[in-house]
């Protein structure tokens, strides 16, 4: 309807500042113990996931028409769009590559403690997009 802008349109301007938590959930991995040769082997290790998200919106500029206005559903659904832009920007981004040497350097961390008490532990081979497939790795 040419000149009904005013009466019908909506538009938000809306800054978003977001803090992303990523990391492993230790129940999805899976291990064997072996006593006899004091060996933990990790024999599943999940991908990092994203935790949790805070997101803190600031809505500027808001031109709401004299009959169409932003509803509580609108403002919930902008919401869930704009925590699924950033879940997707901080899996496509480095996030994912911080947790993943975070929970290497977690292992390393377990290895020490595991070797004070005369034990190994074996970890599954570790994933590289760019390399082919490692053998199971031994740390001692």
């Amino acid at each position: 309807f040419m000149g009904w802008g005013p009466y019908s349109e909506k538009k938000a301007m809306i800054r978003v500042e977001a803090k992303v938590l990523a990391g492993y959930d230790l129940e999805k991995m899976t291990y064997k113990v072996d006593e006899k040769s004091k060996t933990i082997t990790i024999t599943s290790l999940p991908e990092p996931e994203i935790m949790s998200i805070d997101d803190d919106l600031s809505y500027y500029d808001i031109l709401e028409g004299y009959w169409n206005s932003f509803s509580e559903e609108d403002y919930n659904k902008i919401n869930r769009q704009i925590k699924e832009y950033v879940r997707q920007v901080a899996k496509e981004g480095e996030v994912m590559d911080v947790a993943r040497q975070q929970g290497l350097d977690l292992l390393m961390s377990m290895q020490d403690l595991v070797s004070l008490s005369g034990w190994k532990l074996v970890l599954p081979p570790q994933k590289s997009p760019s390399l082919p497939p490692e053998k199971p790795q031994e740390i001692q």
